[in-house]
């Protein structure tokens, strides 16, 4: 009987915490990819949105091109590069450096 009383508190405490969003950002450069580097991500929730990428040159800080949520329930930026390493949003430690690829290029080094 005590056992019953434990699986169904188990039970009862795992629906008392909400589902979890989560994601999954990378980055590969180097060897690793043909052309020098390579970003991804994935989400884990509803397609509510649409995306866009955007090379912006900010007045004051580095370049940088990013992956946005143009609408939907959490618009705004969700990764991006910018011309120095790579980082996800909001700013992490650099996963990798990448090396003088298309992106950087295009940022105009």
């Amino acid at each position: 009987m005590r056992h019953s009383w434990l699986a169904v508190a188990g039970i009862a405490g795992l629906l008392a915490f909400p589902p979890v969003d989560a994601c999954t950002l990378w980055g590969a450069a180097g060897t690793a990819s043909m052309e020098g580097s390579l970003l991804a991500k994935n989400r884990d929730w509803k397609p509510d949105h649409a995306q866009s990428l955007r090379l912006l040159h900010p007045e004051h800080g580095y370049a940088y091109l990013g992956l946005y949520a143009d609408n939907g329930s959490e618009p705004g930026i969700k990764a991006g590069v910018n011309q120095k390493d790579w980082r996800s949003s909001p700013p992490k430690p650099a996963v990798c450096r990448a090396r003088y690829g298309p992106i950087a290029r295009a940022m105009a080094f």
